[in-house]
């Protein structure tokens, strides 16, 4: 800015009249106030850098995104009023240094909570009505995130679809772009999932101290997060470059014109889904902690038939985490625990 009134006052040396010199010295005071702004001017401290970008994600992009939904479908222009000034982001920080580190890490944690939600929302309505001895199959196929793979690939679908906002610069129809979106963020949960399933511990089997440190929902669910960023990323550019002007335009735009991201935002993009991965395998294992620590299974032998020899049922009594545990005693002894 400084240097922009800088060549417009050297300029006005080319001028005599006195409006022309009122004018230089005009701009000779916005030159020495720029740079008094400049030399004043102090980058955000760490923590504001982090919690700005906590807020941001956790709360105003969702929001933003919610809204954005409103307005298109009835005509309304409520996206403006919605904006909160101490949830704005923060100026990116330059590559690589420790305000850059702090955004990154902030946006991520604060994506966590509306994925947690996505999620419990998605086990909701899957888990609504099933039979005991349902449910625990259920459970027995989760990764170590908590989720199933069709579980993962809903929550994935339903938060970019309606917590994810369609980018401001996207020349595709709104709602076409929010499917598309919709979209990615099946194909990146499905990611997380099957990447996850190869960190979790096989039920009854021995782990060494090594796997013990790979095969744990920290571990896993980073590296799990680390495929499906990168997955995610190159979804976001290719499905956001598909051009639906005609036919002949999305085809070109599908295959010799098909664009990818580039490295820089492949490895923002893992590692924010890192974070994410780390933050349901942490809410998984920690929310196992405060389960019912009564008996796993109650047997029982009601419906015997003539001959007295019914299979024997179960009733699912404990939370999941105890009821993951139960399946493994039943896997090696045939009892429950």
């Amino acid at each position: 800015m400084a240097e922009h009134y800088s060549y417009l006052a050297d300029q006005q040396g080319k001028f005599d009249s006195p409006e022309e010199k009122a004018e230089k010295a005009e701009l000779a005071g916005r030159i020495e106030q720029a740079k008094a702004n400049a030399a004043h001017a102090q980058p955000n401290g760490l923590f504001e850098d982090f919690a700005r970008s906590v807020g941001h994600s956790a709360i105003q992009t969702p929001l933003n995104a919610v809204t954005q939904l409103i307005d298109k479908t009835t005509g309304t222009k409520l996206l403006p009023n919605v904006q909160i000034g101490m949830l704005e982001a923060p100026a990116p920080a330059e590559f690589g240094t420790s305000n850059y580190w702090a955004q990154q890490s902030g946006s991520a944690i604060g994506m966590i909570a509306p994925f947690l939600l996505a999620g419990k929302a998605v086990k909701g309505f899957t888990r609504a009505g099933l039979t005991e001895a349902e449910l625990a199959a259920n459970l027995s196929s989760r990764s170590i995130l908590g989720l199933t793979t069709k579980e993962a690939v809903m929550t994935g679908a339903l938060h970019d679809t309606f917590l994810r906002p369609v980018d401001q610069n996207s020349t595709q129809p709104f709602f076409v772009a929010k499917a598309l979106n919709g979209a990615n963020g099946a194909m990146t949960m499905f990611a997380l999932s099957t990447i996850g399933q190869k960190f979790t511990p096989t039920p009854g089997a021995s782990t060494s101290r090594f796997l013990s440190l790979v095969k744990n929902p920290y571990t896993g669910g980073f590296a799990s997060g680390l495929g499906a960023g990168a997955v995610s990323a190159q979804g976001h550019q290719y499905l956001g470059n598909l051009n639906f002007d005609s036919a002949g335009s999305f085809a070109r735009s599908a295959t010799v014109d098909a664009k990818f991201a580039g490295l820089k935002e492949t490895a923002e993009t893992a590692f924010t889904m890192g974070i994410i991965g780390v933050g349901f395998g942490a809410y998984h294992n920690a929310k196992g902690r405060f389960e019912s620590p009564r008996k796993n299974f109650e047997w029982s032998n009601k419906n015997d038939t003539a001959d007295g020899a019914a299979p024997k049922e179960f009733k699912v009594v404990g939370g999941e985490k105890a009821v993951t545990a139960a399946l493994e005693q039943v896997g090696k002894t045939g009892e429950a625990l």
